[in-house]
């Protein structure tokens, strides 16, 4: 798992183990007599067998037993008739017991570890618990019995240990949650110690900056509880919701980093954290034939106390883009982009491809709407802005091909063409989308101006009131400052928010940023004067005929905003 922090998680087990074998100090005979028998098993072995007899009476001499020519053993040497020599030699070992006591002794010390890799090559390993146990066989005889009666004792100190899951999750940006099982195996019939810990035990392990900052043991939630809690998804909040298993099914869990937990819930998953707090959950799922892979059931909407507050009529794939796909198909599904929380965890397993990795997941965040006011919200009032825009360039626009397209060189069909393809508009202030991935088209990453800070920062950072992909030839890209959009509802501002649409467009059209663009429409001293909004003006100004003007709350308070 790659972590928030940008670290690679995993974990491994070592078991360091030392064994030593020894002769059994309870061996039954000398070592000649061993010696004898390994000599008439060599020459056994090679089918010598009048070499054989030879250590064969030998080895009757030295442990005491009666022969004679009719001894079974002696005459299928004789005549070397290889099954009966199998059993007769097989019950000599065993009347007698000559084979060699061996007895042994160990010790094994098993460890869980962290690993945390970095991008650059750095590591660290760290050990989150150890286990200890020494292990050992001795033997002993009766003397005097026939049969030989050998006695074979084990014994055991501490457990021996085994794992279940082990299921990581990322913790924001900080580091790692890591729910994890183990099992301790005690054998009370060889085991010595009486306080030997027995069974299972379920632990939540938080590991930050590469060192481990807490280590808890979980207590079960129910009693038939048979696994650790498996975190899927970090809510806004900072908790985790997941789930655990039990001999009752499978549950959704709340729970936070120290291992305490919310609330419990039968029959659901979690799929995504939302923006609101709350969290998405499907309710089971079934194995389509078709895909080759398990579809997410029925969905609910819940709330952070685990309360229900809705149903979604489908749950679909949501993408990077926030586009909705049913499993199974690539064809787009109507679907209303959800909020999600911002969360490195926002959906199960990492991501929108849910390849595991910990991404903030808004790259293209909607633009807040409303729907029980009377004026609209900046993602109503920038959506009609530019459903006027694609309008008004459809028909007839003089006064665009004079103030706009004669002077760049473009034309208006060119410009509707861009604006009738799929448009991005999306609320910049809240995207954590890389600027020279999502601003710049893939082929131009490495010549892109802009770096890899997130475009909510840039906009912080700039007081941007808008800004877009430059070129965009698939379709307008634009991150808009809610701030800037006018939401009154009045023709004034309406004009507004559809003249900054046209600049931020004609930068996909162009490809020319601010300053090229300003020159181009024969604005650079007003440009110098006022800066981006320039361009803006110009527009509303000589396309729309409005002279409504923004707010300039000043360096570092946040991009222009409309008064009216």
């Amino acid at each position: 798992m790659i972590a928030g922090d940008g670290f690679m998680y995993t974990t491994y087990v070592t078991d360091d183990s030392q064994d030593t074998i020894n002769k059994s100090t309870a061996e039954p005979w000398q070592d000649a007599v061993y010696t004898l028998n390994d000599a008439f098993q060599a020459n056994l072995n090679l089918s010598n067998f009048s070499a054989a007899i030879t250590d064969l009476t030998a080895l009757y001499q030295a442990i005491g037993h009666s022969y004679d020519n009719t001894d079974p053993l002696l005459q299928a040497l004789q005549s070397g008739d290889t099954s009966t020599i199998a059993i007769s030699y097989n019950a000599l070992q065993q009347n007698y017991g000559l084979g060699r006591l061996c007895d042994s002794s160990g010790t094994s010390n098993t460890k869980l570890h962290f690993l945390r890799v970095g991008s650059d090559g750095s590591s660290s390993d760290v050990i989150v618990n150890q286990w200890t146990a020494t292990r050992g066989i001795l033997h002993t005889f009766v003397p005097g019995s026939f049969p030989l009666i050998i006695n074979q004792q084990q014994y055991q100190t501490g457990p021996q240990i085994e794992f279940g899951n082990v299921n990581m999750i990322t913790n924001a940006d900080a580091g790692a949650v890591v729910s994890w099982q183990v099992i301790k195996q005690c054998y009370a019939e060889i085991q010595t110690d009486p306080k030997c810990p027995q069974g299972g035990e379920n632990r939540l392990t938080t590991v930050t900056g590469g060192t481990i900052a807490a280590d808890i043991v979980v207590d079960p939630i129910v009693p038939d509880q048979f696994s650790p809690l498996s975190p899927i998804l970090q809510l806004a909040d900072g908790s985790f919701v997941g789930t655990f298993n039990s001999l009752g099914g499978t549950a959704m869990v709340a729970f936070d980093a120290s291992g305490g937990v919310r609330w419990t819930l039968p029959g659901y998953t979690p799929q995504m954290a939302t923006a609101d707090g709350g969290f998405i959950a499907s309710a089971g799922s079934f194995f389509d034939p078709g895909s080759g892979t398990f579809i997410a059931g029925p969905a609910a909407t819940f709330d952070a106390t685990g309360a229900a507050t809705g149903q979604l009529p489908l749950f679909p794939t949501q993408s990077w883009l926030g586009n909705g796909y049913q499993l199974g198909s690539v064809a787009q599904v109507t679907f209303a982009a959800i909020n999600l929380a911002t969360s490195f965890a926002a959906f199960a397993s990492g991501n929108a491809s849910e390849n595991g990795t910990a991404a903030k997941q808004e790259w293209f965040p909607p633009l807040p709407t409303c729907t029980s006011t009377s004026m609209p919200c900046a993602g109503e009032a920038t959506w009609n802005a530019f459903k006027s825009l694609k309008t008004l360039i459809a028909g007839s626009c003089p006064l665009c091909s004079t103030y706009a397209f004669a002077k760049l060189g473009a034309t208006q069909q060119q410009f509707s063409a861009l604006l009738n393809r799929p448009p991005l508009l999306s609320d910049g202030t809240a995207s954590y989308g890389p600027m020279n991935h999502v601003m710049c088209n893939w082929y131009d990453i490495v010549s892109c101006p802009f770096g890899s800070e997130t475009v909510a920062h840039y906009m912080q950072r700039t007081d941007a009131s808008a800004v877009s992909r430059t070129p965009s030839p698939n379709g307008v890209v634009i991150f808009v400052n809610p701030v800037s959009v006018c939401k009154s509802g009045t023709a004034a501002g309406a004009n507004l928010n559809e003249a900054m649409l046209f600049h931020e467009a004609l930068h996909g059209l162009t490809g020319l940023y601010d300053i090229d663009l300003a020159n181009a429409l024969g604005i650079g001293a007003d440009y110098d004067r006022r800066g981006s909004v320039a361009i803006t003006y110009y527009l509303q100004n000589n396309v729309f005929g409005g002279t409504l003007t923004y707010f300039d709350p000043g360096p570092g308070n946040g991009g222009l905003v409309c008064r009216n």
